[in-house]
């Protein structure tokens, strides 16, 4: 009768502690991972620059590239037409100084309009800002000559100052383009926006060779570095949460939300951690 195994555990028993979540490390916190995030945008666009610093700097010792390069420019000058001449002095007059300033604040001053938010329009400037200034960089550091004008059969513009790898032009294009592309929504008008914008590089790229102030080589860097630093610096604006591009959302306002009552990036990073605290806390009170 006394035989303590005869008595069970009752639903008055003590239950048993469910353990918690291991607290969040220092390298788990959200700011530390923008602070990685930030670090990788930052260091891959170094390493574009730099890389095709090297590789302008290797195009132009080559006496082998330089005449392949003078034979496309040749090729391209000579099939010109009344049109194509036309089309590619007003491409030239577009994106040069005098036409590139209006181009970009017409596309900033929409991204503020469209999104009713200024840090939207702040971000467009700064996804054009960022190709656009680095391909001025990278001619700094090659130095490469313009095409000889010898080789040309119409001389339609005069030859620039500046000079040659990469095109500039090229990459101010290739920057509109994607910060125009990377601020749309919705797969349809994101698809029909990178047709768009790589016709218009496309055809900005060949204008600068048919009017031979640029090596085809100078608009194929171009073409290939404003793309990647544009989605470099896309990164790191979604992680400052300047605004919201590549799906992310940008930083919390005293709601948790965005100026457009979307869920920020904050809020996302921080809700596993809030939905671990949670079954933890429901765990002790079950």
């Amino acid at each position: 009768m006394n035989d303590p195994s005869a008595f069970s555990a009752g639903p008055s028993a003590a239950p048993s502690a469910v353990p918690s979540a291991p607290p969040a490390t220092p390298s788990s916190t959200p700011s530390a991972v923008r602070r990685r995030a930030l670090a990788v945008a930052g260091l891959g666009a170094v390493l574009v620059v730099l890389a095709m610093a090297v590789i302008g700097r290797l195009i132009n010792a080559s006496p082998a590239v330089e005449a392949l390069d003078l034979s496309g420019v040749r090729s391209a000058n000579s099939a010109l037409t009344p049109f194509t001449s036309a089309l590619a002095v007003g491409i030239d007059l577009a994106c040069g100084p005098a036409g590139a300033a209006p181009i970009a604040a017409l596309v900033v001053v929409g991204a503020w309009i469209l999104t009713r938010r200024l840090r939207s329009g702040f971000g467009a400037g700064v996804l054009i800002a960022v190709p656009w200034a680095s391909a001025e960089l990278v001619k700094i550091m090659v130095r490469r000559q313009r095409p000889d004008p010898h080789v040309l059969v119409r001389a339609l513009v005069p030859d620039p100052p500046s000079f040659s790898f990469p095109s500039g032009h090229t990459a101010f294009a290739a920057a509109i383009c994607c910060a125009i592309i990377l601020l749309l929504r919705g797969r349809t008008a994101r698809t029909a926006g990178v047709l768009l914008g790589a016709s218009a590089v496309l055809v900005t790229a060949w204008s600068r060779v048919a009017l031979g102030v640029h090596h085809p080589t100078d608009v194929v860097a171009s073409i290939v570095m404003a793309p990647i630093l544009s989605l470099l610096t896309a990164r790191a604006l979604s992680v400052l949460g300047v605004m919201d591009v590549l799906g992310a959302r940008g930083r919390s306002d005293a709601r948790g939300e965005d100026d457009g009552g979307a869920p920020s990036a904050e809020a996302s990073i921080d809700q596993p951690t809030a939905q671990m605290s949670g079954q933890s806390r429901g765990a002790r009170h079950a």
